[in-house]
């Protein structure tokens, strides 16, 4: 699978490098030259303009700053027919300590509508990259990556990409959901920098006992 990495930061960078063991990945950036420059950091096929490494793609993972997506999505195709993994979150700044309002929409949802020819998958927005860096077993114990979309066989192959790196991908509905999967991402940041309780790996697993006869109350 031909996999575009437009943004190689921390958490694209890392998937970036995880995927390459088994896939071609292209890195894009705004520079061709720093795009090769990185393409060899993280062990890609080959590097070079944002525009470029989505040409031929099945699959882009748009992995920059919220400030960022606007500019970057104008500088694509209309990505006609691929999968668009958005890992962005609508952060307002660097500082990462305020979100921007989206009444009824998402930022997933926003880059829907301006790459209304691809389908939009939100997966690893709540990843952090030490988790990306260090891989998703946990002494035996999967990391979870939350994904949701309007494409069912869309999220079918991002559940696939996401095993393949060792995560349990759990399909959490349509696109609209992606509200929640980026202010839990902004839960999370808080938790992180304002309570000083370090990186986290978000680990969901089933039920294995019937809370209803267990006892308790609700």
């Amino acid at each position: 699978m031909r996999i575009a990495i437009i943004g190689a930061g921390r958490i694209g960078g890392e998937l970036g490098r995880r995927l390459a063991v088994n896939h071609e990945v292209v890195l894009g950036s705004r520079s061709a030259d720093r795009g090769k420059e990185l393409a060899k950091q993280i062990g890609a096929a080959r590097g070079t303009t944002q525009a470029e490494a989505t040409k031929g793609a099945d699959v882009t993972i748009l992995s920059v700053p919220w400030w960022g997506v606007k500019e970057t999505l104008a500088a694509l195709d209309d990505l006609d027919g691929q999968i668009l993994i958005d890992v962005t979150n609508p952060f307002v700044a660097r500082g990462y300590s305020e979100m921007h309002e989206l009444p009824g929409s998402s930022a997933a949802q926003e880059i829907q509508a301006s790459k209304p020819r691809a389908t939009v998958v939100k997966a690893w927005n709540h990843v952090f990259s030490p988790v990306a860096a260090h891989g998703a077993d946990f002494g035996g114990v999967q990391a979870t990556v939350l994904i949701c979309g309007d494409g069912e066989p869309a999220k079918a192959t991002v559940t696939v990409l996401a095993s393949e790196l060792g995560y349990r991908a759990i399909d959490v509905g349509p696109l609209s959901e992606a509200a929640f999967l980026e202010r839990l991402c902004g839960f999370l940041v808080r938790v992180w920098h304002d309570r000083g309780l370090g990186c986290h790996a978000l680990v969901l697993l089933p039920l294995t006992q019937d809370l209803s006869t267990s006892g308790g109350s609700a």
